[in-house]
């Protein structure tokens, strides 16, 4: 299943949406604080993972010890 064009609510203290593109094993993760992070070479089997795991911040620090990531910068947050 290609996740690329829809983010994923994700019930976690550290992250807040994830949307994952299969084709091109791309992993963007939004956390709570509104930083967005791209993750490179994520397999589907390490997209599964993550959304089994019990603490998805430390299986997010797991993967950027082992792949390259960039910062994407900031989601837009309504003022309201």
């Amino acid at each position: 299943m290609d996740y690329s064009k829809r983010w994923i609510k994700i019930n976690s203290t550290n992250v807040k949406k994830v949307r994952y593109n299969q084709k091109d094993k791309i992993l963007d993760v939004e956390f709570q604080n509104g930083i967005i992070y791209r993750y490179f070479n994520i397999t589907e089997e390490d997209f599964r993972e993550f959304m089994h795991s019990n603490s998805k911040g430390r299986m997010i620090k797991q993967l950027g010890r082992f792949r390259k990531y960039e910062r994407l910068g900031s989601a837009i947050r309504n003022i309201s």
